[in-house]
């Protein structure tokens, strides 16, 4: 197969696209410091009546760069509330994470590109702890119309034990998204303490990518990448195995121009938004060539 026009095709992709990251990682305090001194992630917010919180020590969770945490605040009327909010069709992947990376408690990373619709995991943390008194920790969860509600024990569920609840990303639950974004609420269950509750920050991964034709590797974007994965395997016969991620990208057992058609019709596609870029046409013209060489060759 010569590499040709092919060659600078997947030079000119590869440039466009995004480097590879596998979560989105949302630190209360981002000045990378354990400092006393806050500076806040622009998606987290006090809301009902709580205005500010106290500064305690780092979370070493992975990914987390060494800012303050949090803990209590000064609501009154309401519980105490932290809120973070995360939009995945607008804010990429910040933290690179390979698949099967330990993120405690027995959680394993996916390594999924966030950024599409689909089911995303959805981790909270906080530095190790035994003295929350407000109770367990209520987390909320809420996407377009979608929500689930967890009661979490903060503190140190063995003690004596030095890697207890603390300092790990402890698995809240998962939310189907399909745009408008994540929002998290936190509070106490029963009362407002002077350590109510601890916050370092929220971490949200794709687990499973609602799907769009020609995106092989379920990153939730048709671009350069999903074209590797086909030219990489032209001409093989993997057979008809409900799985795309082979190049075979309409399933019916051949990795050949049909495929390209498919993921140039879509190339530039996002899955929020399944509008191809003008540009995808002219591709479109090019991948007919390869259909009639293929099929001349059956």
């Amino acid at each position: 197969m010569k590499l040709t026009l092919r060659g600078l095709m997947i030079l000119s992709l590869l440039v466009s696209s995004s480097a590879s990251r596998g979560a989105y990682l949302l630190e209360v305090d981002t000045d990378g410091s354990d400092d006393g001194v806050l500076t806040y992630h622009v998606g987290f917010s006090f809301t009902n009546d709580t205005t500010i919180a106290s500064q305690s020590t780092t979370s070493t969770a992975f990914g987390m760069t060494g800012g303050d945490s949090i803990f209590g605040g000064d609501g009154t009327l309401f519980f105490d509330t932290y809120r973070y909010a995360y939009n995945p069709a607008t804010q990429a992947d910040n933290l690179d994470i390979p698949p099967r990376t330990d993120l405690g408690e027995g959680n394993l990373a996916t390594g999924n590109l966030g950024g599409g619709p689909g089911t995303y995991n959805v981790y909270a943390t906080w530095p190790h702890t035994s003295n929350v008194s407000g109770g367990p920790t209520r987390y909320t969860v809420f996407s377009s119309g979608n929500f689930f509600t967890v009661d979490i024990n903060q503190n140190d569920v063995d003690p004596g034990e030095s890697d207890g609840r603390g300092d790990v990303w402890v698995f809240l639950g998962n939310i189907e998204y399909t745009g408008g974004g994540i929002t998290v609420e936190q509070q106490p269950t029963h009362l407002n303490t002077f350590i109510s509750m601890r916050a370092a920050g929220i971490l949200f991964e794709l687990a499973e990518p609602n799907s769009l034709p020609g995106d092989g590797n379920g990153d939730g974007w048709v671009d350069g990448l999903d074209y590797l994965l086909w030219a990489g395997a032209f001409g093989a016969h993997p057979g008809s195995d409900g799985d795309v991620s082979d190049g075979d990208f309409n399933d019916d057992g051949w990795v050949d121009g049909l495929d390209y058609l498919l993921w140039a019709g879509n190339f530039g596609s996002h899955a929020s938004t399944n509008v191809p870029e003008p540009g995808a046409f002219v591709l479109v013209l090019m991948g007919s060539l390869l259909l009639t060489a293929r099929r001349q060759t059956r």
